[in-house]
């Protein structure tokens, strides 16, 4: 508890906003009312260096911390970087929560609102319910990691046109008790295509969709070849080549063709990793040696082959040999 001393320099340092009347008004209520996140609020205002916040929600929403980092992001947006409470030296945002519905999306989009914050990681993010509304918002963060996140595909594809600096972008979708959102690994795909010009590492993971999913083209991302800067990708074989069945076990040529990994990859890409192997897709890794001054960057590509039975050990040393003839290095968990 705060000495009767302590509470006087809080009311003080309240007093001090008055260049936000409304803003100190209704944090000196929360105060003398003892919400407990206006108490953090004010404790904000102490530490001009603070540089991470790493926040674990387990009462729902709390009021006054999003007010306070809406405040924080109306001083540097005013250029007010002197002033107490602008937190303007704040670059990294962790998000989780012990709430079995997650981090309420408005709730994580007030602390991404400063825009000295430039790297954000958030564990089960939800939409449940609630329209993702951001009035024009535009965030300045480079690095967005989205654990467990159990956003619906159309959610996700409006929250990312907010973001378009992005440059390292890792997703993945999980399911609490409360919702069930499937992985639509096609709306991942949407969610980034603003991004062709920043985005440098991407990762995705998630449950591959039901079997009776009718469009087939939801398994997939789609082409990623107009992202020019990047340089790290990993996913599912199915979210990159789409259905995997069709591509490991269909010898028809125009369906090889259509899962193929030559005019789905930039020419950028430096390393690839695949999870959620099969097996019988190493013929798409295989043509890689013959269209290797599409890829000329390719250095390694990584297999995640965990689970599958029995090994595709002749398929690998196959195309193994094939990519190290063009000097890529191929590496499986078999």
């Amino acid at each position: 508890m705060f000495s009767d001393r302590e509470k006087q320099a809080c009311e003080n340092k309240i007093r001090d906003l008055s260049h936000n009347t409304t803003y100190s008004i209704d944090l000196a209520r929360g105060f003398r009312t003892g919400v407990w996140d206006a108490w953090m609020a004010i404790l904000l205002l102490y530490l001009r260096n603070l540089e991470k916040i790493n926040f674990e929600v387990f009462d729902g929403s709390p009021e006054y911390l999003p007010k306070a980092l809406h405040h924080a992001a109306q001083l540097q947006h005013d250029g007010s970087l002197h002033i107490e409470g602008s937190l303007s030296k704040l670059q990294i945002i962790i998000l989780a929560s012990q709430d079995p519905l997650g981090v309420n999306i408005l709730y994580f989009l007030a602390f991404v609102a400063p825009k000295s914050v430039k790297n954000a990681f958030v564990y089960a993010l939800e939409n449940e319910g609630r329209e993702v509304r951001t009035n024009g918002q535009v965030f300045q963060t480079e690095s967005l990691t989205l654990q467990n996140s159990t956003v619906d595909g159309d959610a996700l594809v409006h929250l990312l046109k907010c973001f378009p600096k992005i440059k390292h972008f890792d997703y993945d979708h999980g399911q609490t008790i409360f919702n069930d959102n499937q992985f639509i690994p096609k709306k991942v795909g949407e969610s980034i295509q603003h991004l062709t010009e920043t985005l440098e590492t991407l990762a995705i993971n998630g449950k591959d969709p039901d079997e009776d999913v009718e469009d087939i083209d939801q398994y997939s991302i789609g082409s990623l070849t107009k992202f020019r800067k990047l340089r790290a990708l990993k996913l599912s074989v199915r979210a990159l080549l789409g259905d995997p069945d069709e591509a490991g076990n269909s010898d028809n040529n125009e369906t090889i063709e259509r899962n193929s990994l030559i005019g789905l990859l930039p020419s950028s890409i430096e390393e690839l990793t695949l999870t959620q192997c099969k097996g019988k897709e190493l013929r798409c890794i295989s043509e890689l040696s013959s269209n290797r001054n599409e890829l000329p960057l390719l250095q390694r590509v990584l297999l995640d082959c965990i689970g599958m039975y029995p090994a595709p050990v002749e398929e690998f040393q196959k195309a193994n040999g094939l990519c190290g003839s063009v000097g890529i290095l191929l590496l499986a968990n078999l």
